[in-house]
């Protein structure tokens, strides 16, 4: 069967976060509006399609105007502050990455979009600004 590529461009998410692991303006909580393209491989299913965008557009949504966090990560008295706080306010996004970089959003995209929507492969750029970006992959090995 053949393998058809699409793609969604320019999904804008807003959203906060600070990079623990450097001693710069990054450890401090700041924000970003984050450009996500998005390109799914994967077999026509039987209604024409790979996967209805909106679905894909609806999963990025959650990641919308919220704060970005590393899920379980507690060794440092100020980013476990910032997170207490947003998330009794209902603003947190605990993500299961070991730095939220764009770097580890991009793969963390790629795995979860695979794996949540049964594709064969998955490539996601995860611009951090306009000229600063990262590209992570996850596909079959048969592709």
């Amino acid at each position: 069967m053949n393998k058809t590529t699409i793609g969604l461009q320019e999904i804008s998410l807003a959203a906060a976060h600070m990079v623990h692991t450097v001693d710069t303006k990054c450890y401090r909580l700041h924000g970003h509006n984050w450009i996500v393209n998005v390109e799914l491989i994967g077999d026509i299913a039987d209604d024409g399609m790979i996967v209805d965008y909106g679905l894909i557009k609806e999963y990025l949504d959650m990641f919308d105007h919220k704060v970005w966090f590393i899920e379980g990560y507690t060794d440092d008295v100020k980013y476990e502050a910032y997170r207490e706080m947003c998330v009794q306010y209902g603003d947190a996004m605990q993500i299961a990455v070991p730095v939220i970089t764009s770097e580890h959003m991009a793969n963390f995209f790629a795995k979860e979009i695979k794996e949540k929507f049964g594709l064969k492969g998955v490539q996601v750029t995860v611009f951090e600004g306009l000229r600063s970006y990262a590209t992570g992959v996850c596909y079959d090995e048969d592709i």
